[in-house]
């Protein structure tokens, strides 16, 4: 049976030591790859094996501008080769592109493995010292200043019903901003944790109250924001 592969990559180049022996053992035998985007994939593929011949590998990129590259997809599995799939960053399909490749492969018979490895959201989760039972993930939050204080809000009132853990992710050279508008829009009381640049030596997480992060910055880095109640014994 064909096999579709999904291949964590690196959240930072530093990272390596978060990368499985699987996946290079399956980078190893695979020469077929759909990924998020071609550069990222090619130094992803180097780092992990440096005796790739990257020229040797047929790649298409997941454009969702030009849905082309799907048809691509479905002649290779038509033809039952072995697919790896790459995003940009973490794990595919997990706030990631990934999830048509998957639904096209299961159509074509193939035996989907997901294989271990970083991925941004479980890391920042299991560091916060929030329920990591019961959560909710948003992705991206709005950018205009009204409608995410509206669906900042929302997001606490699901904590405050629920008790679930709460969790956002933004573009690196908004994240003061998110402070900023967090700080303003919710209780003070109400814990935040910041996890930044995950993996790296850099890496930074920190969990305290609202108030605590007013006029505090952290600048153009990954990062993942989460509200939630502290586990108490």
């Amino acid at each position: 049976m064909p096999r579709l592969y999904l291949i964590p990559s690196l959240l930072h180049e530093e990272g390596i030591q978060h990368i499985p022996p699987a996946v290079k053992t399956t980078i190893e035998k695979v020469s077929y790859y759909v990924v998020e985007r071609l550069r990222t994939a090619r130094r992803f593929l180097k780092i992990v094996d440096d005796k790739i011949t990257i020229d040797s590998l047929c790649m298409l990129e997941m454009n969702q501008k030009d849905p082309i590259w799907v048809e691509d997809v479905t002649r290779w599995l038509q033809s039952n080769v072995d697919i790896g799939v790459i995003s940009e960053a973490g794990a595919p399909c997990i706030a990631d592109p990934g999830a048509i490749v998957v639904h096209l492969a299961r159509q074509a018979d193939y035996q989907i493995i997901p294989l271990a490895g970083p991925v941004s959201m479980m890391l920042a989760l299991m560091s916060s010292g929030f329920d990591g039972q019961r959560y909710t993930f948003h992705g991206y939050l709005p950018v205009k200043e009204l409608a995410l204080k509206d669906r900042l809000r929302t997001i606490h009132t699901g904590l405050t019903k629920t008790g679930y853990t709460q969790l956002w992710m933004e573009t690196p050279y908004r994240n003061d901003n998110m402070i900023t508008q967090v700080t303003k829009a919710l209780p003070g009381h109400v814990h935040l944790c910041i996890a930044s640049d995950l993996t790296a030596p850099s890496e930074t997480i920190i969990t305290k109250p609202i108030k605590e992060w007013r006029n505090k910055k952290i600048g153009k880095r990954p990062s993942i924001f989460l509200i939630g109640h502290p586990q108490q014994p």
